[in-house]
């Protein structure tokens, strides 16, 4: 992936430079991601009518709540079926990161209406959990100078971005403290990170299609 990452810089073209990029990540986690996560770039919309912007790379569920419309190659996703979003730039700056944050807002703004299902032991519910959210560069950066810094009392945590990472540094920021990691390893490092916290979250919730349902 780093060799992939790095052969970006003979692509002169802007648009196509960071179409390059985009696929290289998607691509990436499709191959390593475990068969329960689906990647794509996609706009995420909920059972209200409301989307998001469209978003770079969005890991969501391929089997509990797999629903995905596809309209003229532009992707939809229920934001019920959505564990993470990643926004793609070159290089990985406090104005990117900003960009980035407004972007994962969108998402986390959409309703996301559970419901009942049944299983081995009865009936259950599973509550929508916090979704994901990072940045993803090409080119290395020097990332101290424009890390997140946690989350501070005014800050919107609609608005937290959890990872970074590019071809030679990553961070994780879990609220109050960042963590970076630099070198060869980085990429790995934040793919472990990353499924530690796809973990945590679980499976996504069952979809209440009645919702979606009433608005057609």
């Amino acid at each position: 992936m780093v060799s992939d990452l790095e052969s970006n810089k003979h692509i002169e073209h802007p648009t196509e430079k960071g179409d390059h990029t985009n696929r290289k990540w998607i691509e990436w986690f499709s191959k390593y991601l475990p068969e329960r996560y689906s990647v794509t770039s996609a706009f995420v919309f909920d059972s209200h009518g409301n989307s998001s912007d469209q978003i770079d790379v969005v890991i969501y569920d391929r089997v509990f709540s797999p629903p995905i419309i596809n309209d003229g190659g532009s992707k939809h996703i229920t934001a019920e079926s959505v564990y993470a979003v990643f926004e793609v730039k070159q290089k990985i700056t406090k104005a990117e990161l900003e960009y980035a944050a407004k972007k994962a807002a969108s998402v986390r703004a959409l309703r996301r209406e559970v419901a009942e299902f049944r299983h081995a032991m009865g009936v259950g519910k599973t509550e929508p959990k916090e979704i994901l959210a990072g940045i993803l560069g090409n080119r290395p950066t020097n990332m101290d100078a424009d890390l997140p810094k946690g989350r501070s009392e005014n800050s919107n945590p609609m608005e937290t971005i959890q990872f970074g990472c590019d071809s030679k540094g990553a961070f994780f920021n879990d609220g109050k403290t960042v963590r970076l990691k630099t070198g060869d390893t980085a990429i790995v490092w934040f793919f472990y990170k990353l499924l530690s916290e796809l973990q945590k979250i679980g499976s996504a919730p069952a979809i209440d299609y009645e919702k979606y349902i009433a608005q057609m």
